[in-house]
């Protein structure tokens, strides 16, 4: 509604309110992909952990969070390990993506995106074995001894 346009604490409050009032399956496994635009008229939810909430429940809530703390986790360990930059700007990108997508909605999203793009590129370059870039740069490869 018109009263909750411009204000982000009163819109994310109705998207957990409405959350809340959901039976034990919305709950556990939401409402369904799109579900919150159809609820509010088209008025986003302004942070992507809530519509994930809403549209993916507790389940789907729990797997984007545990997404981004083990790809932050694992691209700062390699960074440590390694020293190599592809994993701390990894990380980075991780970080990035994640904080920026709690002030505005981007899954999904209808044109291209930078944050979403960073997010998900970063969890990429943190799934890149060390043994592989050690083969990119031979004459560097004693990270692994």
């Amino acid at each position: 509604s018109a009263s909750y346009e411009g204000n982000r604490l009163l819109i994310w409050a109705k998207v957990v309110s409405m959350y809340a009032n959901g039976g034990v399956v919305n709950l556990l496994f939401g409402f369904g992909a799109g579900s919150l635009s159809l609820e509010t008229d088209g008025v986003a939810a302004f942070n992507a952990s809530l519509e994930i909430l809403y549209a993916y429940g507790i389940l789907g809530f729990v797997f984007y969070q545990l997404l981004f703390i083990t790809s932050f986790y694992v691209g700062i360990k390699r960074y440590r390990i390694t020293g190599c930059l592809v994993y701390k700007y990894a990380a980075m990108f991780v970080v990035y993506g994640y904080c920026f997508s709690l002030f505005m909605s981007f899954f999904p999203a209808t044109d291209f995106n930078f944050p979403a793009f960073a997010f998900v590129f970063g969890i990429l370059l943190t799934c890149i074995p060390i043994k592989t870039l050690n083969a990119w740069n031979p004459q560097d490869s004693n990270v692994l001894n």
